[in-house]
C-alpha cells in the first residue's frame, strides 16, 4: 500500500485527504460496513466486486459518505487500484458532475496510460490542498462523462490554436504541450470527435485556405505558402500537387 495524505484546508466544498493505490491483493478488501467521508476508487489491474457487482479494470466506484458498502478482490485477478478520499459539501454534486455513474455507483474511465502519468505525478509531489486539488479534478476528467466535455474543448482550442498559427510552422506535439496533455493523447482526441488525426486536419486546413487564396487572390504562390506554413514554396508545391493531384499555379488557371 502506498499513500499520500493532505494538509486539510479551510475549504468547505471540497477537502482532499488522501490519495492512495493498493497493490497487495489480500488487502484489497472492506465492509460491510460505512465511512463518513466520500472514496472514488480506480481499479488499475484485475477484477473484483463492489457491493456484488463485478468491477475491473478501465472501471471504478464510488463510496459515498454513511453508505453501507462491501468490496472485495477477486482471487483469481486481484485487483490493484488507486483511491481518493475526500469530504466537503459540494461532494456528492461534484461526483453526479463529473462521474458516469450507474445505478450501482460504478463508472469507466478512459486512458489507462494518461491516468497512471498523474498517478506517478501525484506521489513524486509535496501536496498541498490547490495542487491536490488539482490533482483531483485532472483524474476525475478520466471519467467517460467528462471525458467528452473536456476532449470537446481540447479539441476547440485545438482548432484555434491552428487557425491563429497557420502561417507558422508548428507540429502536433506543439499543440499538445499549449494544453498540457500528450501527442498522444490529443490524437486519440482527433481519431475520436473528427474521424481523422491532428496531422491530417492541420493539412486539410492548409489546403483550404490555400485553395481559397489560390482562387480568390492575386498573391503569388510563395506569398500563399507563407500564409499556410510553408517558408519553401517547392515544399509547399509538392505538398499541394500530393493533395490535389495538380500544382498551385494548375490549380489557379483551373479556377
Amino acid at each position: 500500500m502506498k499513500t499520500e495524505s493532505v494538509l486539510v484546508s479551510n475549504c468547505k466544498n471540497i477537502n482532499i485527504l488522501q490519495f492512495g493505490i493498493e497493490e497487495n491483493s489480500t488487502e484489497a478488501n472492506w465492509g460491510p460496513g460505512a465511512r463518513e467521508v466520500y472514496i472514488i476508487h480506480y481499479v488499475l489491474k484485475g477484477k473484483g466486486y463492489f457491493n456484488g457487482k463485478e468491477v475491473k479494470q478501465g472501471q471504478g466506484f464510488l463510496i459515498r459518505e454513511n453508505e453501507r458498502v462491501e468490496y472485495y478482490s477477486d482471487k483469481s485477478e486481484p485487483w490493484q487500484y488507486f483511491w481518493i478520499i475526500f469530504t466537503g459539501t459540494a461532494a456528492n454534486e461534484v461526483c453526479q458532475e463529473y462521474l458516469s455513474l450507474n445505478e450501482d455507483s460504478i463508472f469507466n474511465y478512459v486512458d489507462y496510460t494518461e491516468l497512471y502519468e498523474v498517478i506517478e505525478r501525484i506521489f513524486s509531489s509535496k501536496l498541498t490542498q490547490p495542487k491536490a486539488l488539482s490533482f483531483f479534478y485532472d483524474i476525475l476528467s478520466f471519467s467517460i462523462k467528462e471525458e467528452t466535455v473536456v476532449g470537446n474543448q481540447y479539441i476547440k482550442v485545438s482548432k484555434e490554436y491552428i487557425k491563429i498559427n497557420l502561417g507558422k510552422p508548428f507540429q502536433v506535439v506543439d499543440i499538445a504541450k499549449s494544453l498540457g496533455i500528450s501527442d498522444r493523447y490529443l490524437y486519440n482526441l482527433f481519431i475520436k470527435y473528427e474521424g481523422i488525426s491532428p496531422k491530417e486536419y492541420i493539412n486539410n486546413v492548409k489546403i483550404k485556405y490555400a485553395e481559397k487564396l489560390l482562387k480568390n487572390s492575386s498573391s503569388s504562390i510563395a506569398e500563399i505558402a507563407t500564409s499556410v506554413g510553408y517558408y519553401d514554396a517547392l515544399a509547399f508545391s509538392r505538398f499541394f500537387s500530393k493533395k490535389k493531384g495538380v500544382s498551385p499555379s494548375e490549380y489557379r488557371k483551373m479556377h
